[in-house]
Protein backbone atom coordinates (compact mmCIF):
# COMPACT_ATOMS: atom_id res chain seq x y z
CA UNK A 1 0.00 0.00 0.00
CA UNK A 2 2.83 1.93 0.69
CA UNK A 3 4.75 1.96 -2.45
CA UNK A 4 1.20 2.70 -4.21
CA UNK A 5 0.91 5.73 -2.35
CA UNK A 6 4.21 7.02 -3.17
CA UNK A 7 3.61 6.09 -7.09
CA UNK A 8 0.33 7.84 -6.40
CA UNK A 9 2.10 10.74 -5.39
CA UNK A 10 4.74 11.14 -7.22
CA UNK A 11 3.03 10.58 -10.30
CA UNK A 12 0.27 12.38 -9.84
CA UNK A 13 -2.37 9.35 -10.56
CA UNK A 14 -5.00 11.08 -7.98
CA UNK A 15 -3.94 14.95 -8.69
CA UNK A 16 -7.27 15.92 -7.44
CA UNK A 17 -6.63 14.18 -3.98
CA UNK A 18 -4.54 16.34 -1.85
CA UNK A 19 -5.30 13.96 1.43
CA UNK A 20 -3.27 11.64 -0.27
CA UNK A 21 -0.20 13.71 0.32
CA UNK A 22 -1.55 14.14 3.93
CA UNK A 23 -1.59 10.85 5.07
CA UNK A 24 1.38 9.43 3.23
CA UNK A 25 3.28 12.10 5.27
CA UNK A 26 1.64 10.94 8.67
CA UNK A 27 2.83 7.39 7.63
CA UNK A 28 6.30 8.55 7.00
CA UNK A 29 6.11 10.85 10.18
CA UNK A 30 5.33 7.28 12.05
CA UNK A 31 7.52 5.22 10.68
CA UNK A 32 10.48 7.55 11.65
CA UNK A 33 9.83 7.65 15.28
CA UNK A 34 11.20 4.85 16.33
CA UNK A 35 14.74 5.74 14.15
CA UNK A 36 17.83 6.93 15.35
CA UNK A 37 18.65 10.54 15.43
CA UNK A 38 20.89 10.46 11.87
CA UNK A 39 18.15 7.99 10.58
CA UNK A 40 15.48 10.53 11.44
CA UNK A 41 17.20 13.03 9.36
CA UNK A 42 17.86 10.70 6.46
CA UNK A 43 14.28 9.75 6.50
CA UNK A 44 13.16 13.94 6.55
CA UNK A 45 15.66 14.88 4.14
CA UNK A 46 14.19 12.00 1.20
CA UNK A 47 10.85 13.37 2.18
CA UNK A 48 11.28 16.41 1.08
CA UNK A 49 13.65 15.09 -2.01
CA UNK A 50 10.83 13.16 -2.94
CA UNK A 51 7.95 16.14 -2.98
CA UNK A 52 10.73 18.71 -4.76
CA UNK A 53 10.92 15.56 -7.07
CA UNK A 54 7.47 15.18 -7.83
CA UNK A 55 7.37 19.51 -7.71
CA UNK A 56 10.05 19.78 -10.38
CA UNK A 57 7.98 17.01 -12.67
CA UNK A 58 6.59 19.32 -15.30
CA UNK A 59 4.60 16.39 -17.18
CA UNK A 60 2.38 16.56 -13.46
CA UNK A 61 -0.22 18.77 -13.24
CA UNK A 62 0.31 22.67 -12.23
CA UNK A 63 -1.96 22.24 -9.32
CA UNK A 64 -0.28 19.04 -8.19
CA UNK A 65 2.81 20.22 -8.08
CA UNK A 66 2.17 23.28 -6.60
CA UNK A 67 -0.06 21.31 -3.71
CA UNK A 68 3.23 19.19 -3.16
CA UNK A 69 5.81 22.29 -2.88
CA UNK A 70 2.83 23.67 -0.14
CA UNK A 71 3.48 20.42 1.37
CA UNK A 72 7.27 20.42 1.72
CA UNK A 73 7.16 22.52 4.87
CA UNK A 74 6.34 19.89 7.38
CA UNK A 75 9.01 17.38 6.28
CA UNK A 76 11.42 20.71 6.38
CA UNK A 77 9.85 21.57 10.04
CA UNK A 78 11.13 18.04 10.83
CA UNK A 79 14.73 18.48 9.65
CA UNK A 80 14.63 22.23 11.51
CA UNK A 81 13.77 20.19 14.60
CA UNK A 82 16.25 17.61 14.37
CA UNK A 83 19.01 19.61 12.88
CA UNK A 84 21.44 19.79 16.32
CA UNK A 85 25.05 19.20 14.20
CA UNK A 86 26.89 22.29 11.89
CA UNK A 87 26.85 19.98 9.23
CA UNK A 88 22.98 19.54 9.32
CA UNK A 89 22.36 22.54 9.56
CA UNK A 90 24.62 23.38 7.21
CA UNK A 91 22.54 20.37 4.77
CA UNK A 92 19.45 22.39 5.31
CA UNK A 93 20.55 25.63 4.44
CA UNK A 94 21.66 24.13 0.99
CA UNK A 95 18.22 22.57 0.80
CA UNK A 96 16.18 25.71 1.30
CA UNK A 97 18.15 27.09 -1.13
CA UNK A 98 17.65 24.52 -3.34
CA UNK A 99 13.74 24.62 -2.96
CA UNK A 100 13.65 28.46 -3.08
CA UNK A 101 15.73 28.38 -6.53
CA UNK A 102 13.93 25.27 -8.18
CA UNK A 103 10.43 26.70 -6.48
CA UNK A 104 11.18 29.70 -9.02
CA UNK A 105 12.50 27.65 -11.92
CA UNK A 106 10.04 25.42 -12.10
CA UNK A 107 6.62 27.08 -10.58
CA UNK A 108 3.23 26.12 -12.43
CA UNK A 109 2.01 28.34 -15.51
CA UNK A 110 -0.41 29.59 -13.65
CA UNK A 111 1.87 31.18 -11.39
CA UNK A 112 4.20 32.77 -13.53
CA UNK A 113 1.68 34.57 -15.14
CA UNK A 114 1.05 36.66 -12.49
CA UNK A 115 4.93 37.59 -12.35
Amino acid sequence: MFDQWKQKIRYAHEPNNPGLLSLWLSFEESQCQDFKHEEQWQHYLNMVRFLLDTYSDTMNPDHWRSTCLDHISRPLCGLQRLAKTDHQQKQLKELMLEIKILSHYFAPSFIKEKL
